[in-house]
Order: C-alpha cells, then sequence, then structure tokens
C-alpha cells in the first residue's frame, strides 16, 4: 500500500473516531449556579395570609352566572365574574382583602389581593377575576400570582394575554393577586 493510500486510510479512521466519540473527551466544570432538576416535583412555596375581615363582600352565584366585587381599604378593586353554566346550584361566594403575604417573592409585603372562599370551590367553566390596584404597578415588575387553602402552594396565576386589565383565569379557589417583584426574586 503506497504511502499516500495509507495517510487517507488513517484520516479516514481518526475521522470516524471522532465522530463517534471513541476518544475520550475532556469535561469542563461550569459554575453558572445549580443544576436544573426536571425531573422531581418541585417543593411549593407556602405563604402566610393575614386578611383585612373589614373588607369583604358576599354574593350568591347562581347556573345562570354572575358577580361579586370588594373594594380593599386602600381603593383596589376586585371583580369576580362567574359565567353561565360554571356552578351547579347556587353558591355564596365570599371575597375578603388580603393584608399581608409574609414569605411570597414580592418587593414588599402589601401585595393587592384576595381571599376567595369557599375555599376549593372548582368551576366547570372559567372564572374571571379583574384587579384594579389604587396603585399602579408597571407590567415589567407585576407578579400576578395566586395561591392554595390559607396559603398554600403559592404560584404564577393564569391570566388572560389579552387583556389590558389584570385579569386572572380561575377554575377554582383560594386566593389571587398582583404585586410587584424582581425576576431574581422568583429564581
Amino acid at each position: 500500500m503506497s504511502k499516500r493510500n495509507l495517510a487517507i486510510v488513517g484520516l479516514l479512521l481518526i475521522t470516524v473516531l471522532l465522530s463517534c466519540k471513541w476518544l475520550p473527551t475532556r469535561t469542563t466544570k461550569t459554575t453558572k449556579g445549580p443544576a436544573i432538576d426536571f425531573t422531581s416535583p418541585a417543593k411549593g412555596l407556602d405563604v402566610k395570609v393575614q386578611l383585612d375581615r373589614k373588607q369583604t363582600a358576599t354574593g350568591k352565584v347562581s347556573q345562570a352566572g354572575g358577580s361579586v366585587s370588594v373594594t380593599a381599604a386602600d381603593g383596589s378593586k376586585f371583580t369576580l365574574d362567574v359565567p353561565a353554566n360554571a356552578v351547579e346550584a347556587d353558591t355564596m361566594i365570599t371575597m375578603t382583602a388580603v393584608k399581608s403575604l409574609d414569605g411570597a417573592p414580592l418587593a414588599n409585603n402589601t401585595p393587592t389581593a384576595v381571599q376567595l372562599e369557599p375555599s376549593g370551590l372548582f368551576f366547570k367553566e372559567m372564572a374571571t377575576l379583574t384587579i384594579a390596584p389604587a396603585k399602579e404597578i408597571p407590567t415589567k415588575s407585576q407578579i400576578i400570582f395566586a395561591y392554595e387553602g390559607d396559603g398554600q402552594d403559592y404560584h404564577l396565576a393564569v391570566i388572560d394575554p389579552r387583556s389590558k386589565e389584570i385579569k386572572i383565569k380561575l377554575m377554582h379557589f383560594s386566593g389571587a393577586g398582583v404585586g410587584s417583584g424582581s425576576d431574581s426574586a422568583w429564581a
């Protein structure tokens, strides 16, 4: 075999080895934060909810739908709109303004939020909670959230992305609201 053919065979063999990763590779460690585990369920964030019992409204919602509204002490307004056929029977719904949420990743401890009851109520159609904060919260720093029960599983809420108003879409109850914060607080 000529030297030229031997060189070509050698190059082909090296190319095959490199493409199949048969040669040992060097690994480098990065220090860009912890590894993210996408396979295990996350540990939920629980918050401590303090209610303003002076700012409460109760209303009946029927199979035809209905609406309940409350205004918080700071002037923030909350309106829950329940569409027709969302509940199977007449249901009394109570909205109570939230004073504070200890442990929430918000810029301050004073969110614009309400507790919705009966806790755990499920709707057959999505209800909409519209929030009009007394003080404007810039869109880029809004954190729109919900939680279960009396502060369990604090999480980002489902919103109506087409609305210029803050509209949270709900399939069941506990609490929901808006506050301000940074991306790093959520991280």
